[in-house]
């Protein structure tokens, strides 16, 4: 007679003395995820990070290929959460050009009306540029110290990590050995047998399978009675998910290192890893550093988001870019306009007012070369980009969503172009309607601008054309 529960163990979640007895005395095994997330915490949290790995030093085996990974991606991560801080830096200096181009002429404007002194007109834009450039220094030191700026500089994770797990880190498999596990690898996900079958269309769908198998040769070599796997790959192929609750190990990998090794397996994420070493290694652990575990992203989330993510971030800053190159031209046509119609009443004006607005005329014109060039770099680099991502894969169902987003925005920005060109023309005609002659400093103006906003529809039709020649959207299949 067998026991009632004991042939069928593995389904059994482990209890807290199992958790405590494997804390402290078994072997701890960290996937990828958990030691790129490092770079991931604000400094405090990931000091606490390694200072709980270096209570367990002794206990901790890294396998070859989480090594290899960890190492190949390492400089991608630091990359990505060293430009988290851009959009920021960028939006404040977009503030602060503002700040220089709408409200230095008006406090120009103030100190000649008010008879300011130059000391107190310079105190005034001083006291407004400095609050954005306080705002912007403080932002650039978080970068810096958060993560690496310089990816060619020394790097102290990497350092700590040399000295954590230098002679702790597992061989790779021979030849022979790693074409049987690719194998073995190619079996479960065709069966969807835990681990990694969800990567299947990864570039390397086999990974999570010799991570695993890297770790069961391990726990076999060193007879150990517990092993820890660390892992923040939530999917569902390492951990067993119950109407939306991640609740432990898959019953099929607990099954597997006792077959094999007969080890307890006890398997958490960073934030339940970090929780148990406070509690059962006296590890100093925070709060705020249990917080930040929880909300950095998943693996899954950290490998898939990131290119979509940065499209997107891009398409968003190429919309707001080209509006503000509208808006500043549509406000040069405004002030062009508006000095001429002052020189047809009287050629020799040099009051007070029309000096602000041709100051303002030359702030905004010069803004708006800027912008512009800008605008067409970002333009370009976005279409060599794009044509690159289309020979790497042709049915990425969330580039078509950018492609056709950008194809809106670049055409409603095109369609507003139209129509101030179009308002332009029925301007000049309406005055030319009267007076078929006229040749006024107004009428040239007007004339110049409707050059000018020719010539831009005519770029921006030509932009629109060729990201639709670039980037086709498949035709909708019939509904039957």
């Amino acid at each position: 007679m067998s026991g009632f529960t004991e042939p069928f163990k593995f389904y059994v979640l482990p209890d807290e003395a199992t958790i405590r007895t494997a804390m402290t005395s078994g072997l701890i095994v960290f996937d990828t995820n958990v030691l790129l997330s490092a770079y991931r915490f604000a400094p405090e949290a990931r000091e606490e990070l390694l200072s709980a790995l270096g209570t367990i030093a002794d206990r901790i085996w890294v396998p070859n290929r989480v090594a290899e990974e960890f190492h190949k991606r390492r400089l991608g991560v630091i990359s990505d959460y060293d430009a988290a801080y851009l959009p920021v830096i960028d939006a404040l200096s977009e503030i602060q050009e503002k700040l220089n181009d709408e409200l230095e002429p008006k406090i120009a404007q103030l100190a000649n009306r008010a008879a300011l002194s130059d000391l107190q007109r310079s105190e005034l834009i001083g006291l407004v540029s400095g609050s954005t450039q306080s705002a912007a220094l403080t932002a650039e030191n978080l970068r810096r110290a958060h993560g690496l700026a310089d990816l060619r500089g020394e790097d102290p994770i990497l350092a700590r990590f040399q000295q954590l797990f230098d002679g702790k880190t597992g061989p790779a498999l021979n030849e022979q050995d790693l074409e049987q596990a690719i194998a073995e690898a190619q079996r479960r996900a065709d069966n969807q047998i835990p681990p990694g079958y969800r990567d299947a269309r990864n570039p390397e769908p086999f990974g999570d399978y010799l991570v695993w198998k890297q770790t069961l040769l391990e726990a076999a070599r060193q007879k150990i009675s517990h092993l820890v796997f660390v892992t923040s790959d939530n999917k569902d192929d390492w951990y067993q998910i119950i109407k939306g609750k991640t609740v432990g190990a898959r019953p099929e990998l607990v099954r597997e290192l006792m077959n094999e090794t007969g080890a307890q397996l006890v398997m958490m994420n960073t934030t339940s890893f970090l929780f148990h070493a406070r509690e059962y290694l006296d590890a100093e652990v925070s709060p705020e550093t249990i917080r930040q575990s929880e909300v950095l992203p998943t693996s899954a989330q950290a490998l898939d988001s990131r290119p979509q993510s940065e499209q997107r971030r891009q398409t968003r800053e190429l919309e707001k870019l080209a509006k503000r190159v509208q808006s500043r031209q549509f406000e040069i046509t405004v002030l062009e306009a508006a000095i001429a119609d002052r020189l047809r009443t009287n050629p020799e004006d040099d009051s007070d007012e029309v000096k602000i607005l041709r100051g303002r005329l030359q702030v905004v014109q010069r803004s708006e070369r800027i912008l512009a060039k800008r605008l067409n770099k970002m333009r370009a680099s976005q279409l060599l980009d794009e044509d690159e991502d289309e020979d790497e894969d042709e049915e990425a169902i969330p580039d078509r969503v950018n492609v056709s987003r950008a194809l809106e925005s670049v055409s409603d920005i095109t369609e507003s172009r139209r129509a101030i060109t179009e308002s332009l023309e029925a301007a000049i005609a309406d005055r030319l309607r009267t007076d078929p002659e006229d040749d006024s400093v107004t009428i040239r103006a007007l004339r110049q601008q409707l050059q000018s906003s020719q010539d831009s529809l005519e770029l921006l039709e030509q932009y629109l054309a060729e990201l639709k020649a670039a980037h086709p959207l498949p035709r909708r299949r019939p509904t039957f």
